[in-house]
């Protein structure tokens, strides 16, 4: 899988990237969906693509440099709060709808589904639908590079899904929560900031978290399953891994 104090997807502080974020966006894949007729009044979103459509871009932006053998996903979380009763997020489904047409996102072993950056998406107005009630799940991006233990995450993906979700949030801030950020920022990008920080979960319940980057170890504050990511932190290479130990292991 947020306020602007900020705790940004499951805790939002963001921090850092490279200068490659003044490069030019390239031109939005276009993807051609299988046509499905749609039958009956259609279900309400999940997410619209347009909202989702701005860190899509970041990540076509920025993935050359901060992850070039990455790939990007992006999970459904059932919300802490949801009802029981509610179905695990395997066993939802997805799909993309638009006026005319539909085609199912799968999901992976790990609730993720790939998202495709169209023109084509973004003009027709497509939604994300989610056939439980939105209310019970979230989603949050997931980057990852191959090679890469359970127990670790790779630096440079964390700072792609920091630019990714930090640019879709954007995207739906209202006027005073965008001049909030501001303020905090100095008008720069919530993942360059270094008076914010960046947090998110482990696999598991940590124990404690440490980033190792060639002879460099520095521990990571951790509570829970959350542990925080230097992603501003320009001294830290995107090779740089955050090791886990977990608590119950």
């Amino acid at each position: 899988m947020l306020k602007l104090t900020l705790i940004i997807y499951t805790v939002l502080v963001c921090s850092q990237c490279l200068a490659e974020e003044a490069e030019k966006t390239p031109p939005a894949t276009e993807v051609a969906l299988p046509p499905v007729t749609i039958t009956g009044s259609p279900s309400q979103p999940f997410k619209p693509y347009r909202a989702m459509f701005p860190g899509l871009k970041a990540y076509a932006r920025l993935g050359a440099s901060l992850g070039p053998q990455s790939q990007l996903r992006f999970r459904v979380v059932k919300k802490d709060d949801a009802d029981p009763s509610f179905p695990p997020p395997g066993s939802v489904t997805l799909s993309l709808q638009g006026p005319e047409t539909s085609t199912s996102l799968a999901l992976d072993a790990d609730s993720r589904f790939e998202l495709p950056l169209s023109q084509s998406l973004y003009d027709e107005d497509f939604d994300i639908i989610l056939n439980q009630p939105t209310r019970a799940y979230r989603w949050r991006p997931d980057v990852r590079s191959p090679g890469v233990p359970y127990n670790a995450r790779r630096l440079g993906d964390l700072r792609l899904e920091c630019w990714v979700y930090s640019e879709i949030v954007k995207a739906d801030m209202g006027f005073a929560a965008r001049t909030a950020m501001n303020v905090l920022t100095m008008g720069g990008d919530i993942c360059a900031a270094k008076v914010l920080s960046f947090a998110t979960d482990a696999p598991e319940k940590l124990a404690s978290a440490r980033i190792v980057d060639a002879d460099k170890t520095k521990a990571l504050k951790t509570r829970g399953t959350l542990f925080e990511v230097p992603v501003a932190d320009k001294s830290w290479s995107n090779e740089a891994l955050i090791e886990f130990e977990f608590a119950n292991r």
